[in-house]
């Protein structure tokens, strides 16, 4: 068997062994897989809504990844990285999770352009409905600078079905 041959053998026993998204206990659906999101900010006032994804992968992985420009930081106007973080489901049926953002001054920033200013760490309670199709839940943030002081601190909610493949 040529290489090739046993490399294509590999990935798709791979994929075999990958769990699907409704691996939870006694076929009750779990949160694994790829989530698009609603976003809403309660506190501070005055936002809007914002697209977010989330992947949350089997052993309590979490990948987040949302708009990177934000002119509403009080250090002024900053990128944040894709968020990465963990998981995990809790006793009473639910799940809580935590991502970090590190921040950047955005090139449009008169003080920290290019500059790492901190990191952003968003922590949520999450609840799947029984059909496994509808994640919802309340979040909060707490921006700190390099120093480790706060410098941002907010809350919402956000609603996320399943991206599927069709």
């Amino acid at each position: 068997m040529s290489i090739t041959v046993w490399r294509q053998w590999l990935v798709l026993g791979l994929f075999a062994l990958a769990p699907v998204h409704n691996s939870g206990a006694a076929g009750i659906p779990d949160i694994i897989g790829t989530w698009k999101a609603n976003v809403s900010i309660q506190t501070p006032p005055g936002f809007g809504d914002f697209l977010d994804l989330f992947s949350f992968s089997g052993g309590g992985v979490l990948a987040e990844s949302h708009p990177l420009y934000s002119p509403y930081h009080p250090l002024g106007t900053i990128l944040y990285a894709p968020g990465l973080g963990s998981w995990r489901s809790e006793p009473n049926g639910g799940y809580v999770a935590r991502f970090i953002l590190p921040m950047q001054g955005a090139p449009d920033n008169q003080n920290y352009a290019g500059q790492f200013i901190g990191t952003n760490t968003i922590d949520y309670t999450l609840t799947l409905d029984s059909t496994g199709t509808l994640l919802s839940g309340a979040w909060t943030a707490t921006g700190r600078d390099v120093n480790g002081n706060i410098t941002l601190s907010a809350n919402g909610t956000m609603s996320a079905t399943r991206v599927e493949v069709r």
